[in-house]
């Protein structure tokens, strides 16, 4: 139902828009995809927005800059953001599933929980975290890729734009405005995807619409955790839908999105049931002022997230098996344990860029959030007097079946945020090789504080094909409310964690050859982590932690046309300083894309690579082996406007694990095997 009420409330919204349009994307008059016409001296010079809110190009970026073009998306094959970001220098993305299937996605040495809060996810400049748990992943998981522009991303910190969780990286997914297109798919394990690209637009108006709808059957997995008591297997489904709307300087979206994983849980060892989130968020901006000197748009946001998760902690056979003493009542029923999760944002903000004549670009803005209504319950189908161990298939107190009688209880406490902050950055050019960049951002929150996060960035072009960065930034992450305030693990002295980081670079950008060599170091202070309680109660709590984690190393980014219709791409992460004890991100890491063409065909090889990594399990930390995990695609141009496509993921049916903490699974959490997508993709003009 909340859905069709924000559909509902997107349409009143448009009817009340003014009838004038004007300045709006054009929509593209037809189906050809001039990226793969582009050479890679053209490519490198396309703007990008994120490492400054207005359009540069990476070269000139006041920031590590990794961008991949719809061009390269489509012939790689991915189906996600998240494998995707694989072919990033110095980022991982690892299979979780704490909360449910899902990844975690981290950057430059330091990992984190499932919703991986030290990445700031983006989607047309708006932001994907969450305030309760801090990060985008534990909602938007499998973030679909097929009304994507392009995809940049930030490697290194982004708080002197962002504010908090523009920590390690900052991810922004730019969608299509000019695609018409079907598209149907099949995979292994009886998956199913549907998806449309609509675009539309006139002299004074535009309209683009994209719906997408997949599910699997999922992966059997005989030999993994807890088989003995269960099989299990990891189905997926989801929904997307994304409506953009413009009209006289004013732009109206609305996104929606909606995943569920079957059986695939291993939360406190739970058997699995399922686990569904959704996301539903509006957004409006005015664009009060237009022109080539001077930018200023006001915006204003809601958004809704909320989501379901129930786990089987004990079976019926398990139930009916326990002592009199313990289940009285000699109740059949499996032990089900229910989260619901909910979380309202508001928000209202006012951003632009001033040139002043040939030497400064001042960019701006000042926003408010408040995050609203945040809350966490959970619930039990039996009335239990004390706690029981799942891992181990023990209870020792004794149970009462009460079915949907039993009242939720809150597991985090109410606690009212509200952020406001402002941001200036002054981009100085001093002739035509040296510029810098200055800037700053103050956030202050409600209930901890406040933090300002500066910036600063010296590049020199040596010549048409050689650019030199220096950058220095600091980022910081806000406590998450859950970690403020969750049941027994809160705490409201939290202060924010804080990176400090230094890098160097150097761009060589010619015809035919890039490359980008980037030395970095950062210094992470204030890392919220579990630690023993110290009040006398037993169990852990969130603190601070008194040790900085230095992480520092290499990435190497490369990309040629060695000959016509062949393309490569590489990248080599390089770490000499990086978490430990466990050490659960690699010292080495890397990918590459050959990719050939020609005439009406296409061929993809890629692969990522990820050195060994360490794993807890019962309390020791074991090695996991090294692997290269490859895809291959092919694509096959039919007809001017249909296109097939074929789809090998994990072609050499790698079996590896993912490391995760306290998993009972010497090998680590297992990934799915190889998998065969065909694809059938049909474009149109108007």
């Amino acid at each position: 139902m909340t859905s069709y009420r924000f559909a509902l409330a997107f349409i009143l919204l448009q009817l009340a828009v003014s009838p004038a349009w004007a300045e709006c994307n054009q929509a593209d008059q037809g189906y050809y995809d001039p990226l793969f016409e582009m050479s890679l001296e053209e490519l490198a010079s396309l703007p990008i927005n994120v490492a400054s809110k207005t359009p540069e190009v990476v070269a000139q970026a006041p920031s590590s800059v990794t961008v991949f073009t719809r061009r390269e998306i489509q012939a790689l094959g991915v189906d996600t953001v998240e494998a995707l970001l694989n072919f990033v220098p110095g980022f991982i993305t690892a299979r979780e599933a704490v909360f449910g299937d899902g990844g975690m996605v981290a950057a430059r040495g330091r990992t984190t929980p499932q919703a991986s809060y030290n990445i700031l996810f983006l989607r047309n400049g708006q932001r994907l975290n969450n305030d309760r748990s801090g990060g985008a992943m534990t909602v938007h998981r499998m973030i679909p890729i097929h009304d994507v522009k392009r995809v940049e991303v930030i490697r290194g910190p982004g708080s002197a734009l962002y504010g908090t969780n523009a920590f390690s990286g900052v991810v922004n997914i730019v969608t299509l405005d000019d695609d018409n297109r079907i598209h149907g798919g099949i995979t292994s394990l009886g998956g199913r995807e549907a998806y449309a690209n609509l675009s539309r637009g006139g002299r004074d108006w535009g309209v683009n619409l994209s719906s997408r709808w997949f599910r699997d059957d999922g992966q059997s997995y005989p030999g993994a955790f807890h088989s003995e008591r269960r099989q299990i297997r990891d189905p997926r489904s989801g929904k997307d839908f994304f409506a953009s709307l413009c009209r006289d300087g004013l732009n109206l979206t609305f996104q929606h999105t909606q995943r569920r994983q079957d059986d695939f849980y291993v939360m406190r060892a739970a058997l699995g049931e399922f686990t569904e989130f959704e996301d539903n968020s509006l957004r409006l901006e005015y664009r009060l002022v237009h022109e080539i000197s001077r930018e200023l748009t006001l915006f204003a946001g809601y958004r809704l997230q909320q989501g379901t998760e129930i786990e089987t902690l004990f079976t019926s056979e398990e139930m009916l098996a326990l002592p009199p003493e313990i289940n009285p009542q000699r109740a059949a029923f499996p032990l089900l344990h229910e989260i619901s999760t909910r979380e309202e944002e508001w928000g209202l903000g006012l951003e632009g860029y001033f040139r002043i004549g040939h030497r400064h670009e001042l960019s701006a803005g000042i926003d408010w959030r408040r995050p609203d209504n945040v809350e966490e319950r959970d619930a039990y189908n039996y009335e239990h007097t004390g706690r029981f161990d799942s891992r181990l298939g023990v209870i020792d107190y004794p149970i009462q079946y009460v079915g949907d009688q039993q009242r939720s209880r809150p597991i985090s406490a109410e606690i009212p945020r509200e952020i406001f902050s402002a941001y200036l950055q002054d981009q100085i050019a001093f002739d035509e090789r040296w510029s810098a960049t200055l800037g700053a951002r103050y956030d202050r929150y409600s209930d901890f504080g406040d933090h300002l996060s500066p910036r600063l960035a010296l590049i020199y072009s040596a010549d048409s094909d050689d650019t030199f960065k220096l950058l220095y930034g600091e980022a910081f992450r806000a406590p998450s409310i859950r970690q403020i305030s969750g049941l027994n693990v809160g705490n409201r002295s939290l202060e924010p964690e804080i990176s400090r980081t230094l890098e160097a670079a150097w761009l060589r950008q010619s015809r035919h050859f890039n490359t980008t060599l980037t030395w970095f170091f950062s210094r992470n202070s204030d890392m919220i982590a579990l630690y023993p309680r110290t009040d006398g109660i037993s169990g852990n709590r969130f603190g601070n932690s008194p040790d900085n984690l230095d992480v520092a190393g290499w990435e190497l980014e490369v990309a040629a046309e060695p000959m016509e219709g062949v393309w490569l791409r590489a990248g080599y992460s390089y770490l000499y300083k990086a978490e430990q004890d466990p050490q659960r991100f690699p010292t080495h890491s890397g990918s590459l894309i050959v990719n050939y063409r020609s005439g009406d065909w296409n061929l993809n090889l890629s692969g990522h690579y990820r050195g060994k990594v360490e794993h807890e399990y019962l309390g020791e930390s074991l090695w996991l082996d090294d692997y290269w995990h490859l895809n291959t695609s092919l694509r096959y141009q039919l007809t001017e406007r249909l296109t097939l496509s074929a789809t090998l993921r994990n072609l050499l049916d790698e079996a590896y694990g993912s490391p995760m903490r306290n998993f009972p699974q010497p090998d680590g959490l297992p990934v799915r095997g190889r998998m065969l997508a065909l694809e059938v993709d049909y474009a149109f003009g108007r």
